[in-house]
């Protein structure tokens, strides 16, 4: 009897959820989204870093692909750093209607995650923001990217902690196809 009760309940469930999928409209994708989705494909960029004193120069590679049925972009990023190994990790980047803002979720493979808002700041650029703890410290990183043209991006990356500069990273990011 209970497993009857419980298979008209999800049934039922079920039911309603279609229904209220059929009344429920596609999202209009807001402008930024249509852009980063743009990007599908295999990127590379040479990037400078800078830490203190220390420059280091690394290539850093990034494969998009559209994900959530056209509603969102997945991201794989991978470098090897010198002095700091290999170094990756995956973005989810989507639009939430509730808070009418870009989340860009990541999380690397040395044990970090980020909720990044990511915004337009002129026609063709655009700004991801970070702000949160790090060893019990105050943590902001900000990454301008400026869309040169449909294969061609430049991102200059500052991240700081306690107001005070820790790390640069720029570099231009190149289309190398568009898989």
């Amino acid at each position: 009897m209970k497993k009857i009760i419980l298979a008209v309940a999800l049934l039922i469930s079920i039911s309603g959820l279609n229904e209220l999928r059929s009344q429920t409209k596609p999202m209009a994708k807001p402008e930024i989204l249509q852009k980063i989705m743009s990007w599908k494909g295999d990127w590379e960029a040479n990037i400078t870093s800078k830490m203190g004193d220390k420059v280091t120069n690394f290539v850093y590679h990034i494969n998009w692909s559209v994900a959530s049925d056209g509603n969102a972009v997945l991201g794989k990023e991978w470098m090897d750093v010198p002095g700091m190994g290999k170094m990756s990790a995956t973005h989810l980047v989507g639009y939430n209607m509730d808070d009418n803002r870009v989340h860009w979720f990541t999380v690397d493979n040395m044990g970090g995650s980020m909720d990044q808002m990511t915004e337009m700041t002129g026609d063709n650029k655009m700004r991801i923001s970070y702000s949160g703890k790090r060893g019990g410290k105050s943590t902001q990183t900000t990454a301008d990217l400026v869309l040169k043209n449909n294969n061609t991006v430049e991102f200059n990356l500052v991240a700081m902690t306690d107001g005070k500069t820790d790390r640069t990273m720029m570099g231009t990011f190149m289309r190398k196809s568009s898989k």
